[in-house]
């Protein structure tokens, strides 16, 4: 998917999520994490596939995550 592609995604969902059309908890839960999953795609295909290992590795060694 383009990045085009994906913020277009990102923003129906967004928009769906909290303009309060999903009432049920469990769907709403579900549509954060796709939000979630969305930015971190979003993310990969700007930064490149290198770049976004890196900032993964980043953020493991500032959490101290092994």
């Amino acid at each position: 998917m383009s990045p085009v592609d994906l913020v277009n995604d990102l923003q129906k969902l967004v928009l769906s999520t909290y303009s309060g059309e999903i009432a049920d908890p469990f769907k709403l839960y579900k549509a954060k994490h796709n939000i979630s999953d969305l930015c971190l795609a979003l993310l990969r295909s700007i930064q490149g596939p290198e770049e976004y290992t890196a900032i993964l590795a980043g953020k493991i060694k500032i959490y101290g995550v092994t």
